[in-house]
C-alpha cells in the first residue's frame, strides 16, 4: 500500500512542475513597407522602358541573421533569445526592394537576379546597421544603408542615396521596433525612387 501511495506522490509532483514551467514562445517579425510616395510633375508609367535588376542585398555580418540585434555598448552586439526575423535581412529586404520598386513603376520591368533578360540597369545595396538600442524603458530603431543605381551600361554610378538613421520607440517593444524600421524605409526608398524617377526623366530632355 505504501508503494502505491509513493508513486502517487510522485506522480502528484511531476504534474505539479510540470504545469507551473511556462511556456516559451518564439517570437517572428516581419517588416511590411507601404507603397512607397513619389511626386513627379508627369503620370507617365513606367518612367523608363528599360529592365532594372535587383542585387540581393548585402548585409554586414553581424546582422544578416534571423537573430534580431540587441545593442546596448558600442563594441558589443547581443541578441535577442525569444525574438527572431521571419528570414534573414538580406531575403527580407531584396523582396521589399523587388515590390516596393515595381510598385513605383519606374522601369518596365525589374527582377531579381534573372538569367532571362539582360538588364539595362541594376541597383546594390548594403545594411551596414540594423539594430535595437534600449534607453531606459524605451529604446531606439537604427537603421544604416546604402543604394545605388547603376548603369550597365557605362558602368557608371548613376544616383547614390545613404542614410544613417535612429527613431525614438513610443515604449520597449519589438512590434514598435519592426514598425519604425518600415517607416525608416518607406521614407528612404520614397526619396531614392524620386532620384532614379528624375534622373531618368532627364534623359529623356
Amino acid at each position: 500500500m505504501a508503494r502505491y501511495i509513493w508513486w502517487f506522490f510522485l506522480a502528484m509532483f511531476l504534474v505539479t512542475v510540470g504545469c507551473s514551467r511556462k511556456t516559451v514562445v518564439r517570437k517572428y517579425y516581419w517588416i511590411d513597407v507601404p507603397r512607397v510616395t513619389i511626386n513627379l510633375a508627369s503620370d507617365e508609367r513606367p518612367v523608363s522602358r528599360r529592365v532594372c535588376e535587383i542585387e540581393p542585398v548585402e548585409v554586414a555580418s553581424p546582422y544578416n541573421s534571423p537573430r534580431i540585434v540587441l545593442r546596448s555598448d558600442s563594441f558589443e552586439i547581443q541578441y535577442f533569445l525569444h525574438h527572431h526575423w521571419v528570414t534573414t535581412p538580406s531575403n527580407a529586404f531584396t523582396e521589399i526592394l523587388r515590390y516596393t520598386l515595381e510598385d513605383a513603376r519606374l522601369f518596365n520591368r525589374v527582377e531579381v537576379g534573372s538569367w532571362d533578360l539582360r538588364p539595362q540597369y541594376r541597383i546594390r545595396s548594403e545594411i551596414r546597421a540594423l539594430e535595437f538600442i534600449p534607453v531606459k524603458d524605451r529604446g531606439y530603431a537604427h537603421l544604416k544603408m546604402k543604394l545605388r543605381l547603376i548603369n550597365l551600361e557605362t558602368g557608371a554610378v548613376e544616383v547614390v542615396h545613404q542614410f544613417d538613421r535612429k527613431i525614438l520607440l513610443r515604449k520597449r517593444n519589438i512590434n514598435e521596433f519592426t514598425g519604425a524600421i518600415a517607416t525608416i524605409l518607406q521614407e528612404e526608398l520614397s526619396a531614392f525612387y524620386s532620384q532614379i524617377a528624375h534622373y531618368l526623366i532627364k534623359l529623356k530632355e
